[in-house]
């Protein structure tokens, strides 16, 4: 499995983290939340000996989206999905039409839930809820778009 420099991975969603005032406790650096939410994480996602855990977006027991180095993990549900970032073709980024109902809805109290999408190279097409829009979850998709291209630079130089 190729990997991505979890330190930095943990860096691009922090410079967010540390800045904001209102701290959202649902996404968050893995290492900070309390050691039974990431106990059970573990438990579910079964890491690899050389994968680390970085970013956790935990709505629910049954409903949460973990990056780390390698992979990114996602619990709907009874459903638990994991996808190498090696094998991912595309994220696809809110369009400005998309974003613009978002902010609109925030400043209506309208709740539209935010979903990260990303292509597969097989062709498949995932759409992961990632609740309420907010600051926190266009960082969290920060992250895991430079994840993805990390991945694939270092597959493209190999050969």
């Amino acid at each position: 499995m190729k990997t991505a420099n979890s330190k930095i991975v943990i860096s691009i969603f922090y410079r967010t983290y540390r800045e904001e005032k209102n701290k959202d406790e649902i996404i968050m650096l893995f290492r900070d939340f309390p050691d039974g939410i990431r106990t059970s994480i573990l438990q579910e996602a079964k890491l690899l000996q050389d994968e680390e855990p970085a970013i956790l977006a935990y709505l629910t027991p049954m409903h949460w989206v973990l990056l780390t180095n390698g992979r990114i993990f996602w619990r709907k549900d009874n459903d638990l999905a994991k996808i190498l970032y090696e094998a991912i073709e595309k994220v696809i980024e809110p369009g400005f039409e998309e974003l613009w109902q978002m902010k609109l809805s925030s400043f209506n109290n309208e709740i539209i839930n935010h979903e990260l999408k990303f292509t597969t190279q097989s062709g498949q097409l995932f759409h992961i809820d990632m609740g309420k829009f907010g600051e926190r979850r266009f960082t969290f998709i920060d992250a895991f778009c430079w994840a993805v291209r990390k991945v694939r630079q270092l597959g493209e130089s190999e050969r």
